[in-house]
């Protein structure tokens, strides 16, 4: 999901689970030949690939795809390294066996980001990068904002209940 979008892009992206970002990176998995996805494959072999920031081959490989800068910084180095971490196993999984992969977005009511992986055993993998809802704000002028990269603080209990 796109930090600011129309209330219709926000819609379709809850609805569909595509964002700009989800096609850039199936995009970049989808290409399995070449120099470029030959490197990007192997970096993604790496522990901590993924990590913020993106580097090198993979951050020019998402940018080309095509997706703008200021997304890859809001919606990919934005999400925890953690969960990137447990995409980048998956995804090397996946690739290794020569199977699908295809990126997701959706909202979750959980206090922070959650990462979901759907693996249908031989056919696709689905990784589906979930945002807090706590983390959504609607602006006067119709667009919604959704920033994955700060995740919302938790309240105390006490807060919580009105104390």
């Amino acid at each position: 999901m796109p930090p600011m979008s129309s209330l219709k892009t926000f819609i379709a992206a809850l609805r569909t689970g595509e964002t700009r970002t989800t096609q850039a990176l199936d995009k970049v998995v989808a290409r399995r030949r070449g120099a470029k996805a030959v490197a990007c494959i192997q970096l993604a072999h790496k522990r901590g690939a993924f990590n913020t920031p993106l580097q090198g081959v993979l951050r020019e490989a998402v940018g080309s795809a095509p997706l703008a800068e200021r997304f890859i910084q809001q919606c990919i180095d934005g999400w925890p390294d953690a969960q990137k971490e447990q995409m980048r196993k998956v995804l090397v999984a996946a690739i290794t066996d020569g199977r699908r992969v295809r990126f997701a977005w959706g909202l979750t009511p959980a206090d922070g980001f959650k990462t979901e992986i759907t693996d249908t055993g031989s056919g696709a993998v689905t990784i589906t990068a979930l945002t807090p809802r706590s983390s959504l704000r609607a602006h006067p002028d119709g667009n919604i904002d959704v920033m994955p990269g700060k995740s919302p603080t938790p309240r105390p209990a006490a807060a919580r209940r009105g104390k």
